[in-house]
């Protein structure tokens, strides 16, 4: 790893009632680890009663293709010269598999979850293997979702 901070984040994705969506997915380049710094998921929910979240961060180990939409890698130092290895897609539809959680949380749909690793227990994606999010909502909601890491 050479220092090089990369994010993704989406645009709103609509969540229908109890089913589950992969909304966001990261996947290292092969023989390259990444070190996920922080992630967040924001809801736009309207009823104060409306029941949690469940946001699930799980490791996908598929070798195939993965289909979901493009998303676009931003360095946060713009000046770098070296070139994001990881790809970053959303609304995740068909290429996963091997799925282990590693984190599940609930969260209010008025609200959002920012998870921040402290320094040394950062989450280590290692290459060829991706981390995506699944997301299910009791009630129709829209999400946004950003990730941090380091290549």
């Amino acid at each position: 790893m050479a220092a090089l901070i990369c994010s993704v984040t989406t645009g709103e994705i609509a969540l229908a009632a109890a089913t589950a969506k992969k909304v966001l997915h990261l996947k290292a380049a092969a023989n390259h680890r990444v070190k996920l710094l922080s992630w967040g998921c924001y809801f736009d929910g309207v009823s104060v009663t409306d029941a949690p979240v469940v946001v699930s961060m799980c490791e996908d180990t598929a070798t195939g293709s993965i289909t979901g939409t493009a998303l676009t890698e931003v360095k946060h130092d713009r000046g770098a010269d070296e070139t994001i290895q990881t790809a970053g897609l959303h609304t995740v539809t068909a290429g996963t598999s091997g799925d282990t959680a590693i984190k599940t949380i609930e969260v209010h749909p008025q609200q959002g979850y920012e998870f921040v690793a402290p320094m040394g227990q950062e989450y280590i994606i290692p290459g060829s293997v991706g981390v995506y999010w699944s997301i299910t909502a009791p009630a129709v909601v829209n999400v946004t979702m950003y990730a941090v890491w380091e290549e």
